[in-house]
């Protein structure tokens, strides 16, 4: 597949839905290149982020970053979440671990796993963290059949120029390998899409592209959603890269051919960025 420079794919398309981390910026500043491509887009252009916290605080972050947006070009996995949690019952008993406050107003607390309906999950790790901190808490939990909710499906990301962090997707997976019950909010599905759907202009399903950096939200919730994606090579699909590199002793050419054809989603285009 040809690597393509990103403008000159875009006219083809009436709207541009991109994710944030590892697209528009790396969790500290902007790309190179990309506030300026965006805010001078003729596209409708929107947002779509896995991440937990509420679309207000999101947007405020990206117009700190000189992002010209309105709130409503914005959705986030965290939206997603409260307005499931919204329509449960007001005696719903949770278990949040470093769960959004935002989402948790209207449900009760409790501080043992064998006492909830669910499990509200949204912690973020560092490298050098304790990635089986939540191991006991996981077992009891599934011996109770408790379900977990996980409010951001990314497992990792890349923050800064070098430094990974574990999401609640990456904890989420280790609850269902040992058999735990997972219900993800946001990418890659379907529901965080029809929300959006409803605030595009455009029913041309054709017209409509996903850009990412990530196979199994970003370019597997385009293809479940039925429009086209573009992965750039940034964020996770970057790091994915640089693996390859390091394992294989290749180049960095010869390794993106090899991420593709390990890939089980497939983009419809490849770029380096939105610069």
């Amino acid at each position: 597949m040809q690597i393509r420079n990103f403008a000159d794919i875009i006219a083809q398309y009436d709207c541009v839905i991109f994710d944030l981390w590892g697209v528009i910026h790396n969790g500290e500043v902007p790309y190179a290149g990309t506030v300026e491509l965006v805010n001078n887009l003729s596209n409708e252009v929107f947002f779509l982020s896995n991440s937990q916290r509420p679309y207000h605080v999101i947007a405020q972050h990206l117009r700190n970053m000189g992002i010209k947006l309105t709130e409503e070009q914005l959705l986030t996995s965290g939206d997603q979440a409260r307005i499931w949690l919204e329509q449960m019952p007001a005696n719903t008993k949770i278990y949040p671990i470093d769960a959004d406050r935002h989402m948790l107003n209207n449900l009760t607390k409790v501080d043992q796993t064998e006492k909830s309906d669910y499990i509200i999950f949204g912690a973020v790790h560092h490298n050098d963290d304790d990635l089986e901190q939540y191991d006991a808490i996981f077992k009891k939990a599934i011996t109770n059949d408790i379900i977990m909710i996980c409010v951001n499906p990314d497992r990792k990301i890349f923050h800064g120029k070098d430094e990974y962090k574990y999401c609640p997707g990456f904890f989420a997976q280790k609850y269902e390998q040992i058999g735990g019950k997972v219900i993800y909010s946001g990418k890659p599905n379907l529901e965080i899409y029809n929300n959006l759907a409803q605030r595009i202009k455009t029913n041309d399903k054709n017209k409509i592209l996903m850009v990412g950096d990530t196979f199994y939200t970003d370019i597997k919730g385009a293809q479940n959603f039925g429009i086209d994606s573009s992965l750039v090579l940034t964020g996770n699909s970057l790091r994915i890269i640089r693996q390859l590199m390091r394992q294989h002793n290749i180049t960095e050419q010869y390794a993106i051919h090899l991420m593709l054809e390990q890939a089980e989603h497939k983009p419809t285009h490849i770029t380096p960025g939105i610069f």
